[in-house]
């Protein structure tokens, strides 16, 4: 049973970073987050804190955490981003 959990955390994180990272790109290439509503990356950036501080709190396996740790940096980035150029915008 733990293999099969393991198996879907990966294939969620991977579908994770292959939906954000797309998303990085193009923030970085329009110098904006516009289109994408402060929910969406509040909400990501919740869940992913939340999975990477209980991976940290639960478990002593080094894959899991690592696999939690990478979903959380690229939503952090993502989150980083969007805070960044929707302040930028007002200035």
């Amino acid at each position: 049973m733990n293999l099969i959990f393991e198996a879907l955390s990966w294939a969620a994180m991977l579908a994770l970073i292959i939906t954000s990272v797309p998303q990085i790109t193009l923030n970085f290439k329009r110098k904006s987050t516009e289109g994408v509503s402060w929910l969406t990356y509040g909400l990501l950036l919740f869940g992913m804190t939340v999975l990477f501080l209980r991976s940290l709190f639960t478990t002593d396996d080094f894959i899991l955490k690592l696999n939690y740790g990478a979903g959380a940096f690229v939503i952090l980035i993502v989150n980083l981003q969007f805070i960044f150029y929707r302040n930028k915008k007002r200035d």
